[in-house]
């Protein structure tokens, strides 16, 4: 059974013309299925939390949105061996999507998925985070726990997630198709009003101490960000996260270093190092915004990365 969650305030709302267009598909070709339109959060988390719980029958949720969808659903997904997960991306990063080779055009892509479907057993990243009250920088010990699809950050690439969603910017951007170039503007602005930070790391029982981090992304794909390749060798079916560690250096090179990041040439600088792991741990010295697939939370001072498997992934 398909259900489809389809967020018609994605990109901008141009995603409610092209559920229209996949309606009718769907219609067309008699092919049976549910429909949940625009549900608040709360009421979403706890819809698919009820359609993939044990108790039920197997489900294919189908996500008509964009990657904050897309998270939302995979954080309440009760049971993973029973559930299929797809994405038709209306979005306007659309990471997850690009990373599968999803197509852009959703008629392609539903085509595909309902009459010509490949059926993936990925990684999936879990994330447990201390958070921090920002203006006392005392510790919430409880941890919070998150999953994340392709990628999670702290520093740079989270500052830009931030910067991106306040913005009205992308509204604006989106309306013209261009959604991912906030990325991209929030990207150079980021690169001259980042601070570093101090921060201990454990990857995999070595540790390591950094004077100056300016970021840190662990990924299990190649994109995020709106298509940034941070991690070019990411395998999401090698149990392995992939995690690009980059420490501060002058404003010019960090810029050189983010424009050679979409050439994959940005490892040629020192600061810039590459790391495989299963399991990450990050403390620093002071309150960083946190990313999970784009979704920010934070500000966050710890946070305990384990590579996890078994998510069915359908294209």
């Amino acid at each position: 059974m398909y259900h489809f969650f389809v967020n018609l305030t994605a990109s901008n709302g141009q995603s409610k013309k092209r559920w229209k267009a996949l309606k009718k598909i769907l219609d067309q070709k008699h092919i049976s299925y549910s429909l949940h339109l625009n549900h608040t959060s709360e009421e979403m988390a706890a819809l698919v939390r009820k359609i993939t719980d044990t108790k039920e029958e197997p489900a294919h949720l189908v996500i008509v949105g964009g990657d904050g969808t897309l998270n939302l659903v995979l954080q309440n997904i009760q049971d993973f061996t029973k559930t299929k997960l797809s994405i038709l991306p209306a979005g306007s990063g659309n990471d997850f999507a690009r990373n599968m080779k999803v197509s852009k055009n959703l008629g392609e892509a539903l085509q595909h998925l309902l009459f010509s479907p490949t059926e993936h057993i990925l990684d999936y990243g879990e994330a447990y985070i201390t958070l921090a009250e920002e203006e006392t920088v005392q510790l919430i010990e409880a941890p919070v726990y998150r999953r994340f699809l392709y990628g999670s950050g702290i520093g740079y690439d989270a500052d830009i997630c931030v910067e991106v969603n306040e913005s009205p910017l992308k509204r604006q951007l989106n309306r013209v198709g261009l959604g991912q170039l906030a990325y991209v503007l929030m990207g150079i602005k980021q690169v001259f009003s980042r601070t570093s930070c101090k921060a201990s790391l454990r990857i995999d029982g070595e540790e390591k101490n950094l004077e100056r981090l300016f970021f840190v992304t662990v990924m299990g794909h190649e994109y995020e960000g709106g298509g940034v390749p941070f991690c070019p060798q990411a395998d999401p079916r090698d149990g392995y996260f992939d995690v690009c560690l980059v420490q501060a250096m002058p404003r010019i090179t960090v810029f050189l270093a983010i424009l050679l990041v979409y050439f994959r040439k940005h490892y040629i600088f020192r600061e810039v190092t590459a790391h495989r792991c299963k399991l990450m741990e990050i403390e620093t010295d002071r309150p960083q915004w946190f990313h999970t697939d784009g979704e920010v939370l934070g500000p966050i001072k710890k946070v305990k990365y384990v590579n996890q498997t078994g998510l069915h992934v359908v294209t």
